[in-house]
């Protein structure tokens, strides 16, 4: 955590503590290291009353001196009258669990002598220093002890990839407590592979958590006409509502918008909550990974679940249980659990009265076990979810008749530049391009729903850990994926028609199938794309795209499709997860069920433009005007999907949100694949089950006018 606010800076008032505070314990931390520097007293005084763990770490930081000021006598001083002024002023706060010598300032005799002079100080706490370590961790590590006991009690390593951390408790024979002192990154869009840290941590003893980097985005409050900081108190209000608004009136500026140089652009932006302390979506995924009381299905046919307290000092009486049963999105069952007194750190199975009942086809039942504060606390009001489960049920289907197709022929009508397919039944009309390849226009009852029919997409706007987009050097850089996907062309792809056949089939229907080939920027290489469309009386359009790329493309953004939807089809449903953004690696958090909103409201206002809004395990989405029509989307399984007034481009070329021009249609993006997220802006990269490797991928779904 840094000391932050974004209109007085490195003043944090008392009222914007207690709200953080409330926000850890609303999302379940219970731990903060005071990144790089001892946090305002009253930051201490705060965390006592709220109960959370404080790591307090001393102001001595030399990120390009790492091998030299930790052994220059002339410093010596320096780092002792930091660390031990630190253990003088703060040792009376019972938050505090343990003092961190620094952050990135190498490892040296000074910090061997910081750890007497503190131990000699205050016996009774740890002692963490990273650097100790870092040359052993980052060497591989072996089976032996890394050493620097002097300096740590703890093995602390920074941005452990999963694959590491598990191996490391596979080998290692020391002792000491494993918590990385920074693990995950959360600039920008964020924070994938945390449910793969949480399933090693939860697996191994030892292993007992770790630091996010970091708390609170470090943005400044600024007038988007005046570029210059908002003031506050009697010339102006703190409102940074427009901070969250694509073309908003405020934003919040980084390193280089000051006339600072050198800077680092955006990298005081990578936070779990904005400057305005309103939660990024990635506190969801955290909130749930973390959540202190744990279900496991037994046998979901009885009704039975593992409830285990993963709390150390307290029972469950503090919580009221409730479950309910949704299909299609609606509660058809519901009732609460027994109270539950279970010890800290002890399971028991409870049997909930979930009576199966017949299904339509498509439907899926979900039981959702949550469980409420039975009280106010001093943090959250009666009633606040602490921990949720769900579980997908198996309830018999009984089939029962379709409803019956729209029956009738469809015409065709033939130019030298297109074919359109018509219902009159249904005042239905649908646009083949037939020089390019490609479904142009989708017309129903006399009003246009499609503006653009699907063409191929794999670029995606490039997220903070793709690459840096304020630093030049990542657009070229082989160990950055923007750099790679740069270099490989992805960014400008020439389509090649390689066939183009409409049909009109013996019951009525019209098939369409296309072929291209995409070549990438500059060379011979690309991907190919097939699309078959069945379209049927009353305007249904089965589709089938199937994606593929030639031998040596490897890990684009996405495999996928772009449409543009008329501009009045602003009210989105979904049945997928939700309701926030979800991705490949990190969608835990995100329940699966029936969200609705508008697409605007699906913005998502990272302080640096990039991809976002995506939403993954998506069986169905509708977009639908005010008066109720529109489109329907079925996927044959599921697939992801985001829709948007801003393209990929928009996104790709600002470098901030006021800098956004939202457009009438509005841009859908629906993927057979996309990468997930990781955290490699400074962590790992994402896993490579995350990463879109070799091979065919096929996306369907059915598209009906509704």
């Amino acid at each position: 955590r840094h000391d932050h606010d974004p209109y007085t800076g490195k003043f944090v008032s008392r009222e914007n503590m207690i709200k953080e505070l409330e926000l850890l314990k609303q999302f379940n931390f219970n731990a903060v290291r005071t990144s790089h520097y001892p946090n305002d007293t009253l930051w201490y005084d705060l965390c006592d009353e709220y109960g959370i763990y404080v790591l307090d770490e001393a102001n001595i930081e030399n990120h390009a001196n790492y091998a030299t000021l930790c052994r220059d006598p002339r410093w010596r001083e320096a780092y002792l009258e930091r660390g031990t002024r630190m253990v003088l002023r703060d040792r009376n706060h019972p938050c505090i669990y343990g003092w961190s010598l620094c952050n990135e300032s190498g490892y040296g005799e000074h910090h061997d002598e910081m750890a007497v002079a503190m131990r000699r100080l205050d016996p009774s706490r740890l002692i963490h220093n990273e650097g100790s370590i870092k040359e052993f961790w980052h060497q591989g590590g072996n089976d032996a002890s890394p050493g620097g006991e002097r300096a740590t009690d703890l093995i602390p390593p920074m941005y452990p990839s999963v694959e590491d951390t598990i191996r490391w408790f596979e080998t290692t024979t020391d002792q000491r407590p494993f918590i990385p002192c920074e693990y995950s990154h959360a600039m920008g869009n964020s924070n994938g592979n945390l449910k793969e840290y949480w399933d090693a941590i939860y697996k191994t003893h030892g292993l007992q958590g770790g630091f996010i980097w970091d708390w609170i985005e470090q943005g400044i409050t600024r007038d988007s006409a005046t570029r210059q900081p908002v003031p506050i108190g009697h010339a102006g209000p703190r409102d940074d509502s427009q901070c969250h608004l694509p073309g908003g009136s405020r934003y919040w500026a980084y390193g280089g918008d000051f006339n600072d140089h050198p800077n680092d652009v955006n990298f005081c932006c990578n936070g779990m909550i904005n400057p305005d302390r309103t939660p990024k979506p990635a506190m969801w995924e955290f909130k749930k990974l973390v959540q202190p009381v744990r279900m496991q299905a037994v046998d979901l046919a009885k009704g039975t679940i593992r409830i285990t307290n993963g709390d150390w000092f307290q029972t469950l009486e503090w919580l009221a249980g409730e479950w309910l049963v949704e299909v299609a999105g609606k509660c058809v069952q519901k009732g609460k659990l027994p109270a539950l007194k279970l010890k800290p750190q002890t399971s028991r199975t409870v049997t909930i009265p979930v009576k199966a009942k017949p299904l339509k086809p498509g439907q899926e039942p979900f039981l959702m076990v949550r469980f409420k504060t039975r009280a106010a606390q001093r943090w959250c009001s009666k009633g606040h979810i602490v921990a949720w489960e769900q579980f997908a049920l198996t309830w018999p289907v009984v089939e029962t008749r379709r409803p019956s197709r729209p029956t009738g022929t469809l015409r065709l009508r033939h130019t030298k530049t297109r074919t359109t397919i018509m219902d009159p039944a249904c005042d239905f009309s649908l646009v083949v391009d037939t020089v390019k390849g490609r479904l142009k226009t989708l017309q129903w009852r006399g009003t246009p729903l499609l503006l653009q029919g699907p063409v191929f997409n794999i670029w995606r706007a490039p997220l903070d850990n793709d690459g840096v987009k304020g630093k030049a050097e990542q657009w070229s850089a082989q160990w950055k994926p923007l750099g790679r996907w740069m270099l490989a062309g992805f960014d400008q792809l020439t389509p090649t028609l390689n066939g183009l056949h409409v049909e009109q089939v013996a019951d009525g229907c019209v098939t369409i199938d296309i072929a291209h080939h995409y070549t990438c920027r500059n060379q011979d290489k690309g991907f190919s794309h097939r699309q078959r469309y069945a379209v049927s009386p009353g305007g249904i359009i089965a589709a089938t795209h199937t994606f593929d790329m030639d031998k040596g493309i490897e890990d684009p953004p996405r495999l996928g499709i772009r449409l543009e939807v008329a501009e009045q089809l602003e009210q989105l449903t979904w049945f997928g997860h939700g309701p926030h953004e979800s991705y490949a690696d990190r969608k835990a958090g995100a329940p699966i069920g029936l969200y609705t909103g508008s697409v605007s409201a699906q913005y998502v206002p990272y302080i640096m433009p990039q991809e976002h809004g995506n939403k993954e395990g998506v069986r169905w989405f509708s977009l639908r005007s005010d008066n109720g029509s529109g489109l329907r989307i079925d996927a044959d399984g599921t697939l992801s999907f985001s829709a948007s007034h801003l393209t990929p481009e928009d996104l790709t070329k600002a470098r901030h949100t006021h800098e956004l021009k939202p457009r009438k249609p509005i841009t859908l993006l629906m993927d057979a694949a996309q990468r997930g997220l990781g955290s490699a802006s400074c962590g790992p990269d994402t896993l490579e089950a995350y990463r879109i490797l070799s091979g065919p991928r096929t996306l369907r779904y059915t598209i009906t006018p509704v």
